[in-house]
C-alpha cells in the first residue's frame, strides 16, 4: 500500500494495485476516479507543481497522470421508481475513450458489496451529449437499493460515479387495456402491487359466460406484467364482435374492465 498524498485542491490520492482519487467530504470520501495498474504500486504518489501525479509500479514503470486522467463530464445520474422498477438515467456532456459502463447495485438491507447487474456500451471519444437509461426490474417492495456506475476506458482505466439510491414503495393495483376497441389483438397490462401467487386474468362475454382463461404462468412480481389476447376463446375459435369483460383477481382483490371487439 502506498502512503496517501493530498493535492492542492484537497483531493486525496492513494492506492495499492489501483490509484484512487478521493474528494474529501464531511461524512465520507467520494471516489472521483480509479486507475488499475498491473503489478500494483510500490511508491507513494508524488504531485508535481503542474498537478501531474507520478507513481512508480512494481513492473518498473513510472506513470505520469494528469489531474483529470479521463475527460468524462456527467451532468446528472439519478434513480427513479416507476411501475417497471428502478429507472437509472445518466447523461454525459462529453466522453473520452469511453468503452463500457457497468451498472453496479447493492440492496442496503441484505448486501454489503455492490454487484454488477448490467453492461452498456460507451460512445468512445465524443463531444456530443448522450443519455443512458437502464431499468432494474429485479427489485422488491419496501427495499432500498444503491447504485454506482463503473466506467471502463479503452486503456483499461476505470472511473466510478455515484452512488444514488431508490426505495421501492407500494404500487397501486391497476388493469389497463389498449387498444380499446380492438380488432386483431389487445394488450393487457396489470399490476397487483405486491409479489403474489394465484393471479387470474379471465375474459367473459356479456352473458357472464367465461370464454377465455389467459395464461399467466406461476408467481408474479410487484411490477407491471403484460399479456396479449387475440380475440379467441379457450378452444381457439375467433369470437364475434361485441362487448367483453376482462377480470383480474387475486385473493379478495378483483378489478374488471370492459373490452370492445370489432371484427
Amino acid at each position: 500500500y502506498a502512503s496517501p498524498k493530498i493535492g492542492a485542491d484537497g483531493v486525496i490520492y492513494a492506492g495499492a494495485s489501483n490509484l484512487y482519487a478521493i474528494e474529501d467530504s464531511v461524512t465520507f470520501g467520494y471516489l472521483k476516479w480509479e486507475i488499475t495498474f498491473s503489478g500494483g504500486i510500490n511508491s507513494a504518489p508524488a504531485i508535481g507543481p503542474d498537478s501531474v501525479i507520478y507513481v512508480f509500479t512494481n513492473s518498473g514503470i513510472l506513470h505520469a497522470i494528469g489531474e483529470a486522467p479521463t475527460a468524462i463530464e456527467i451532468s446528472f445520474f439519478m434513480a427513479q421508481v416507476n411501475q417497471r422498477g428502478v429507472v437509472l438515467r445518466w447523461r454525459t456532456e462529453s466522453e473520452s475513450n469511453s468503452a463500457l459502463w457497468y451498472v453496479c447495485k447493492r440492496n442496503l438491507k441484505t448486501q454489503t458489496v455492490y454487484e454488477k447487474i448490467a453492461r452498456l456500451d460507451g460512445h468512445g471519444t465524443t463531444s456530443t451529449p448522450h443519455e443512458y437509461v437502464y431499468i432494474d426490474s429485479n427489485v422488491l417492495k419496501g427495499d432500498t437499493y444503491s447504485y454506482k456506475l463503473r466506467l471502463v476506458k479503452t486503456d483499461g482505466s476505470t472511473e466510478w460515479y455515484g452512488p444514488v439510491s431508490a426505495t421501492v414503495s407500494g404500487v397501486e393495483p391497476f388493469l389497463h387495456i389498449s387498444p380499446n376497441p380492438f380488432r386483431d389483438r389487445v394488450n393487457i397490462e396489470y399490476c397487483i402491487g405486491q409479489s403474489a401467487e394465484g393471479i387470474e386474468l379471465k375474459i367473459y362475454d356479456v352473458s357472464g359466460r367465461l370464454v377465455k382463461n389467459l395464461s399467466l404462468g406461476t408467481g408474479h412480481s410487484a411490477l407491471t406484467t403484460a399479456v396479449s389476447w387475440d380475440g379467441r376463446d379457450n378452444f381457439g375459435k375467433l369470437l364475434p364482435s361485441g362487448i367483453y369483460f376482462c377480470k383480474l383477481s387475486q385473493g379478495t382483490f378483483t378489478q374488471t374492465k370492459k373490452i370492445l371487439l370489432v371484427r
